[in-house]
């Protein structure tokens, strides 16, 4: 499961994430993946399924996904494909204080 992690330095109160998929005809690549956020680091090449964790599934992508992340307090952003592929965004904007 190919990924990529956003370490924001610290833990910030995080009410919006916009994510901008591909935009050459290919952003369905995307689809069926999984965004996990959390106060505390991922373990290293594992698939985060344990508390203290916020997830958001993606079941169909879009060329710009907006999620609500609801005011909570988190550190670590990781954008996880589900099964085999390479994970290619053109940019993740994270908003909050």
């Amino acid at each position: 499961n190919a990924w990529v992690e956003i370490d924001l330095q610290q833990a910030y109160t995080l009410n919006k994430m916009i994510i901008y998929n591909r935009f050459d005809g290919y952003h369905n690549r995307f689809n069926h993946s999984i965004v996990w956020l959390s106060k505390y680091p991922f373990p290293t090449n594992a698939v985060p399924q344990y508390s203290g964790r916020g997830a958001v599934y993606i079941h169909k992508a879009k060329r710009k996904m907006i999620f609500n992340l609801k005011n909570q307090k988190y550190r670590y952003i990781r954008i996880q494909l589900r099964g085999t592929g390479i994970v290619n965004l053109s940019e993740v904007e994270v908003y909050g204080k």
